[in-house]
């Protein structure tokens, strides 16, 4: 399946696209969740990683080689659970995100990890 069609199914429209240029047309295989940030060493090709960003909280430098090294995996996107360790993704980030065309999802207080896994 790719992002998009994903993203289309109603139980999960509380996902927030958070950057502007996403490629939705990722094919997603696995969805994994993890907090360490060599992870994307270990994980395989079309993961949709779920994650809180606490590893990066006070790093956006070090959340862009993050995503830079997602990218490299061939990853299909990632969300992050704003309001717990990140407030917000700096822009940066957002900037990181949309030249490498991947996606960035917002995961809402409201919903754990788990609803979204």
């Amino acid at each position: 399946m790719v992002l998009k069609e994903l993203l289309d199914k109603e139980r999960f429209h509380y996902l927030k696209v958070l950057n502007d240029k996403p490629d939705l047309s990722r094919k997603v295989i696995t969805v994994e969740s993890t907090e360490t940030p060599d992870v994307a060493k270990y994980i395989p090709q079309n993961t949709f990683l779920i994650m809180t960003g606490m590893a990066f909280k006070e790093e956006p430098e070090q959340l862009c080689g993050f995503l830079e090294d997602l990218n490299e995996r061939r990853c299909a996107g990632g969300a992050i659970k704003l309001g717990r360790f990140l407030n917000n993704l700096d822009a940066r980030v957002l900037h990181t995100a949309n030249q490498l065309g991947l996606p960035l999802l917002q995961i809402p207080m409201d919903k754990t990890l788990g609803n979204v896994y």
